[in-house]
């Protein structure tokens, strides 16, 4: 993990993962280029969502069976040069489905960035007891 347009390219440079005793689960340890612990807690919240999304990327990578993601606001906290980078780079190999929701976040030129790795959109439609299925994606949407 690595700060954008500055020359600190070892903000993250290592990680190690402890597993807990009596299966309580892991901890994990972030370390900087001078092998000092980087404290979470300093984390801005858009790196804080990064390093929660390589979790997850890691997580699904150890599995022993393809398992779909969904996705809710996934950009919220990220700046432009991130958003490009993680729809064009991250999303598409992170799992063999991956469902993205939310039309503020995958506006329509992200969408159509990202159309080539699109297998079928659909739009949630909600009448106040029924949720019903349209063909496409939000403004493009097929009645």
């Amino acid at each position: 993990m690595h700060k954008l347009n500055t020359n600190n390219n070892n903000f993250i440079s290592d990680v190690k993962v402890t597993i807990l005793a009596e299966g309580n689960g892991m901890k994990i340890t972030l370390y900087n280029s001078e092998d000092i612990e980087v404290k979470k807690e300093i984390l801005s919240q858009g790196e804080k969502q990064l390093y929660i999304s390589s979790l997850i990327k890691a997580i699904l990578k150890e599995s022993i069976q393809s398992l779909p993601i969904f996705i809710d606001t996934p950009l919220g906290r990220l700046d432009d040069e991130h958003i490009k980078n993680i729809l064009l780079y991250f999303y598409p190999d992170l799992s063999e489905q991956v469902i993205l929701s939310t039309n503020n976040e995958i506006t329509p030129k992200r969408y159509n960035d990202i159309s080539a790795n699109v297998s079928k959109a659909y739009l949630l439609v909600n009448n106040g007891e029924n949720t019903n299925l349209k063909n496409g994606y939000f403004q493009g949407y097929e009645n």
